[in-house]
């Protein structure tokens, strides 16, 4: 697989990603300023995830995952189609 190929994919997952948690936020009801205080942290760092100014790592996920009563497992997967 070419490396234009690769960069493609990943960033499709990470738009995919970011795109999904919003939508398992909204669906649950929770505002930007509640996850990020339930994360401790401002709802800027929520935003900024969302509209894919920030970057996330693997534990992010995992901690926004169990805030949001989500299964992660069920999230990779839906990433990994």
């Amino acid at each position: 697989m070419g490396y234009t190929i690769r960069v493609m994919l990943t960033t499709n997952r990470k738009d995919l990603l970011r795109m999904r948690l919003r939508q398992i936020r909204v669906e649950k009801g929770v505002r930007q300023a509640d996850l990020a205080a339930l994360l401790g942290k401002q709802q800027s760092y929520v935003a900024k995830i969302e509209s894919g100014e920030k970057t996330l790592g693997f534990i992010e996920v995992l901690d926004i995952c169990r805030v949001l009563r989500h299964n992660p497992t069920a999230l990779v997967r839906e990433l990994m189609r």
